[in-house]
This record gives C-alpha cells, sequence and structure tokens, in this order.
C-alpha cells in the first residue's frame, strides 16, 4: 500500500467518553437481563433457533 499514489494513511484516534461507556455497558446489561428472563431482544436472526433453546 505504501507504493500506491491513490491512497493516504491516516492515524486512527480512539476516544471514549463516560456517557458512551454507560450507554455501551446499560444496553449490555440489559440485554442479559432479557436473555436470562426468557425474552432476548436485539436478536440478528429471531427466527434462528431460539425457540429450540428454551
Amino acid at each position: 500500500m505504501l507504493s500506491l499514489t491513490n491512497v493516504i494513511g491516516t492515524p486512527h484516534l480512539g476516544y471514549v467518553t463516560r456517557d458512551s461507556y454507560e450507554l455501551y455497558l446499560g444496553q449490555a446489561f440489559d440485554n442479559l437481563l432479557a436473555f436470562a428472563a426468557g425474552v432476548p431482544v436485539n436478536m440478528a436472526n429471531p427466527g434462528c433457533g431460539w425457540e429450540t433453546r428454551k
């Protein structure tokens, strides 16, 4: 890639705020609690196997 004239390399800087941690972790715990209660949310493939695992 270094020899390509049509590529510009830029650094990636990650930054996390307290608010974003609270959002991510809050959603993760909500999802775990819903799953434990037998009502999973935000499933990628809702029709793929959940009923057979109950």
